[in-house]
């Protein structure tokens, strides 16, 4: 479980440092990858246990969790990455 946490890291790192100006098929790739480490059991959604292993994600899970139903779809991931691509660039 601690290498959970590495590993996510990783991934919102490269995801988000490759936001500098990347195409929307090279972020929904890195996006689906990263989703698809998260959802342990491949339900096509993130829990809060699997997100409870991910403090970026248990820290942000009401606001990702757009629609409110108590689990993030790879589509509200990819939102909330695209926003903080947005956020991050717009402060350059």
């Amino acid at each position: 479980m601690r290498t959970a946490a590495p590993l996510l890291a990783l991934l919102l790192a490269g995801s988000l440092a490759a936001h500098a100006d990347p195409s929307a098929p090279e972020r929904a790739s890195g996006v689906q990858i990263t989703f698809d480490s998260i959802d342990r059991n491949a339900d096509r959604r993130i829990s809060r246990t699997e997100a409870g292993y991910y403090k970026y994600l248990i820290d942000r899970f009401a606001s990702i969790d757009t629609d409110g139903d108590g689990f993030i779809s790879r589509e509200e991931l990819y939102a909330s990455f695209t926003a903080s691509s947005t956020q991050s660039t717009a402060g350059r």
